[in-house]
């Protein structure tokens, strides 16, 4: 089972300047494929990057052995060198003066790390995966 997760940004000037994120993830299994997508403003691409990890493992149906692509170093790093699981075991502290970003993010994610044998691999953005292209650049065009 494979998880392309993705991201995308959308700047627009009106009144005021907004900013819009959105996130896709593609499900691919060689008799089935699922999509999901969504977005929201004034958030961060380390979010939609998480979320759209969170969105992926949701969409299974059972516990599975899952590779997750993504282009965020971040979410990679963080639960392929266990920072996520370090940071919840201290109450979310990354030291004694700062405190992890996304915990309500992080707090959905793990659990669904456990239920199912997810690898992370970090994949360079635009690196030709067709299905990253195709969610960053479609779910841009949905939140215009």
């Amino acid at each position: 089972m494979k998880i392309v997760g993705g991201k995308s940004v959308r700047k627009r000037k009106n009144k005021r300047f907004m900013v819009r994120r959105g996130y896709g993830v593609v499900l691919l299994h060689p008799k089935k494929r699922a999509e999901a997508s969504g977005g929201f403003r004034l958030t961060t691409n380390n979010r939609m990057e998480i979320q759209a990890a969170i969105k992926g493992l949701e969409l299974l149906k059972q516990p599975c052995k899952v590779t997750l692509y993504s282009d965020s170093q971040y979410l990679v790093d963080a639960i392929m060198k266990a920072w996520a699981v370090k940071w919840k075991k201290n109450d979310w502290w990354l030291n004694n003066k700062e405190r992890a970003k996304n915990i309500d993010l992080w707090e959905k994610l793990l659990p669904l790390c456990e239920t199912h044998q997810v690898e992370f691999r970090w994949v360079k953005g635009h690196a030709g995966i067709h299905h990253t292209f195709r969610w960053c650049y479609g779910v841009k065009r949905v939140w215009r």
